[in-house]
């Protein structure tokens, strides 16, 4: 009899919830090991690293990117500075010793990555630093990698920038007398040599003592200068720059990767204003993946993401990939960073696609950024990829620079913004909507801009010149419309009543391609958007952002060797993502779940004497399920709300089958089986109740 009752059960058990919500197998535990100065002085800087580590961890646990692995993180505080070996060979030592280690992320620092790379390579530990930019970091070892371009890359951009983007000739030189600062100063000279162009002057302050009163006897030098690149650390560069600002020095100011950080801007406050300094990652200017990055970061942390955080997510990410690929192995992961070598093999992060050189240092494209009004945002001028230089006027082609086998341009970064005024129609079963709007574009230049523009996406209806402002001597640019439109959306509905939709504006040059204007957004999601009335639908976040689309450009034309050629023109998108508002349709359901909540207390009938009410009362919830669900859902296709009624339909029709077995079985002269199958048949139905609203609706709750 018990064997019986077991049998039944379990069988009820599997058809409830299936093999893998009871039987879900047990994850590998491996480790990412995370290293960098928690604390002191350049402790904001460790955080970082340890917070993008730790969003991307949990971005592969909502993905379940590794089904049978479970990454963890290992965080240690090497209580590293710039010149630091000590602290951080010691927990090299330490981290290798624990074999579950997969990868390390770290150090901070050059000097410390240095120390601590032939360690982690003696026990077969990938490294990647996200922020060592010494050559040396990662030529030590072939374990050792960077998501970040070495001084060496840097410098030489740096320089190639100056010259042929800001067009400035003048150019003054403050350096640092450590290892580092000396290294960027040199590769910066010698690419300005191969311009044709010699230092205005070269300042170098003593590692010993960097107080910046030792400018004093250059004041004048450097008044005449038209631009200043400052050679050091972001502490000193802070003191050096509030200094010379003032003593009047009213020139332009430019720096490496530290003068992009946060950490910077707050040091140096107000005087950090137009500050340029080159990054990998610029909010305004990458696309949707670097903004979701951000509006999580900030939702998380409370703090505007920089380049130390984002490095680190995508060294994070770019490990996983590599487990996912190779599995969980030291030498096969490193076999895959090593690969990664081209663009072409090169892998997609939030700042861009990543690869590596021979060396194993960072060969992503690289920005330059500016200071203004305190954020940190795309320069008005951008040196970007020519993909075909051949197709360009001759006069332009001589303008080109070569750079790393690459042909970079010069390009206009254009400004763009979006403000909804009324959204008038959203019809779903037509894909489209109708939107009242401003678009804007401002920019910087002395020469006129083609920037006639098309939506990608759908119709002017209207279109009319709000403002337009022109400042010959500044060459500032300011143009905005008024425009109505219709836009074409898909709007899929499979999570029906839950479902989140987006409306969305795509807005392109109608000829200009990324060579000549490159579209970055004006705005972010924390500011400058009223809220609309959706009427049925809320909205829960503003998008603005950029990527390419690619156009064929030539069709076989003699001219270019009858090869077919296409063009990136860039993109920008604005969005509003929206989620229903479920109110209504949850009150048209309240009788139905009263029916199933009727349908669940007839368990409490003693079965002895109301099998045929407890039959009843299942066939009355059956045909009260059939009949909301052909009037209160309209869509054509299965979505989550039909889930809903299968699952109500499968429940009230175990109940149905559950009452005919234990009446069968009760007058069969075998009552205890029949009240025992009753009584555990109640429990399942309460456990299923919860599994099933779990599954349905957990992701929304």
């Amino acid at each position: 009899m018990k064997k019986t009752i077991s049998l039944i059960l379990v069988i009820l058990s599997l058809s409830y919830f299936g093999l893998e919500f009871f039987f879900s197998g047990k994850k590998d535990i491996y480790y990412i090991g995370i290293t960098g100065p928690m604390g002191g002085k350049a402790g904001n800087d460790g955080i970082s690293m340890k917070r993008g580590a730790e969003m991307a961890l949990k971005e592969i646990q909502r993905q379940g990117k590794l089904k049978n692995i479970e990454l963890q993180l290992l965080i240690h505080d090497d209580q590293s500075d710039y010149s630091s070996k000590y602290g951080p060979i010691e927990i090299a030592r330490k981290i290798s010793q624990n074999k579950k280690v997969l990868a390390v992320i770290g150090h901070k620092f050059s000097v410390p990555t240095i120390a601590a790379a032939p360690i982690y390579a003696k026990h077969q530990i990938p490294l990647i630093s996200p922020t060592a930019t010494a050559p040396e970091a990662t030529a030590v070892s072939e374990w050792a990698f960077s998501m970040i371009c070495n001084d060496l890359y840097q410098s030489r951009f740096l320089a190639n920038y100056v010259v042929h983007a800001l067009n400035k000739k003048r150019i003054a030189i403050i350096h640092s007398e450590d290892g580092y600062g000396k290294s960027l100063k040199t590769h910066f000279i010698r690419e300005l040599q191969k311009n044709k162009v010699i230092p205005h002057t070269v300042i170098e302050l003593p590692e010993k003592d960097m107080e910046p009163v030792h400018l004093k006897v250059h004041l004048e030098h450097l008044k005449k200068a038209d631009i200043i690149f400052l050679a050091m650390l972001s502490d000193n560069a802070a003191n050096v720059l509030k200094y010379l600002k003032n003593k009047q020095v009213q020139t332009d100011f430019i720096g490496n990767e530290v003068l992009g950080n946060p950490k910077f801007i707050h040091d140096a406050g107000v005087y950090s204003e137009n500050v340029y300094a080159v990054t990998s990652f610029l909010q305004n200017l990458l696309g949707i993946d670097a903004r979701l990055y951000a509006q999580q970061y900030r939702k998380t942390y409370l703090k505007e993401p920089d380049w130390i955080s984002s490095h680190s997510y995508e060294a994070v990410q770019l490990i996983a990939n590599a487990i996912e690929k190779v599995g969980p192995d030291r030498f096969s992961i490193k076999d895959y960073l090593k690969q990664i070598r081209s663009p072409h093999e090169s892998v997609k992060g939030i700042g861009g696609n990543i690869y590596f050189d021979r060396y194993g240092s960072n060969q992503r494209a690289i920005y330059i950024g500016q200071v203004k009004n305190g954020r940190f945002i795309s320069s008005e001028f951008q040196l970007i990829q020519a993909p075909y230089p051949e197709l360009l006027p001759a006069g332009e082609q001589k303008e080109l620079v070569h750079f790393y086998k690459q042909a970079l341009k010069r390009t206009t970064i254009v400004f763009t913004g979006v403000h909804i005024k009324e959204i008038k129609e959203i019809n779903i079963d037509e894909s489209y909507y109708t939107a009242d709007f401003n678009l804007w574009f401002r920019w910087n230049g002395k020469d006129e801009k083609n920037l006639d523009f098309e939506l990608l996406n759908g119709q002017i209806e209207n279109q009319a010149i709000l403002e337009k402002y022109e400042n010959p001597e500044t060459g500032e640019h300011f143009i905005s419309y008024e425009i109505k439109a219709t836009l074409k959306e898909e709007f899929p509905l499979h999570d029906y009543p839950f479902d989140k939709q987006i409306l969305g504006i795509q807005v392109k040059p109608l000829k200009a391609p990324t060579t000549e204007i490159l579209l970055v957004a004006d705005l972010d999601e924390s500011e400058g958007f009223l809220p609309i009335d959706l009427g049925i639908w809320r909205e829960s976040l503003h998008l603005q952002y950029v990527d390419l689309k690619e156009f064929l450009y030539s069709f076989r034309n003699p001219q270019f060797d009858q090869k077919m050629y296409t063009l990136d023109y860039s993109l920008f998108h604005y969005e509003i993502r929206m989620a229903r508002e479920v109110s209504d349709y949850l009150l048209k359901m309240i009788p139905l779940l009263f029916m199933l909540i009727i349908v669940g207390i007839s368990f409490f009938m003693d079965i002895t004497r109301n099998s045929g009410a407890r039959f009843d009362i299942g066939l009355l919830g059956l045909l009260t399920a059939v009949a909301f669900h052909q009037t209160v859902i309209s869509v054509g296709y299965l979505i989550r709300a039909d889930f809903f009624f299968i699952c109500t339909y499968f429940l009230i029709s175990l109940i149905i089958v559950e009452t005919v077995i234990v009446d069968h079985f009760y007058h069969s002269q075998r009552e205890k089986l029949a009240l025992a199958i009753d009584r555990y048949s109640f429990s399942g139905f309460v456990m299923i109740i919860v599994g099933l609203a779990i599954a349905l609706f957990g992701d929304f709750i």
